[in-house]
């Protein structure tokens, strides 16, 4: 299985034969999503499935565990680094974290 870490930009419109230019490389994106666990505690962990080389983006969104929609309390980031995510809530709960995880 090959891997591609950049995709040429000139590919994606046409490019006529008299005035053909040098590629232009732009690295691919790696996202993930994923969620955590949480019952009853304020804080909780993710492993990245990918590997990164720099801290990524990850953006996160609580979800109640009855079903009822979301929780009503504020989420941050405790730690970020390119292995793991630490979620911190402002009170304890039991449900679920999403996450969904962007870098390069």
């Amino acid at each position: 299985m090959s891997v591609m870490n950049r995709k040429n930009l000139n590919r994606y419109r046409k490019v006529y034969p008299g005035i053909r230019k040098t590629p232009k490389y732009a690295p691919y994106v790696k996202a993930e999503a994923g969620y955590i666990d949480i019952i009853n505690d304020n804080s909780g962990s993710y492993v990245y499935s990918g590997s990164y080389t720099e801290a990524p983006s990850v953006t996160a969104m609580p979800f109640d565990s009855k079903g009822t929609g979301t929780v009503n309390v504020n989420l941050y980031i405790g730690t970020v680094d390119n292995l793991e995510v630490e979620i911190k809530t402002s009170e304890n709960i039991t449900g679920r974290i999403y996450l969904q995880v962007i870098g390069f």
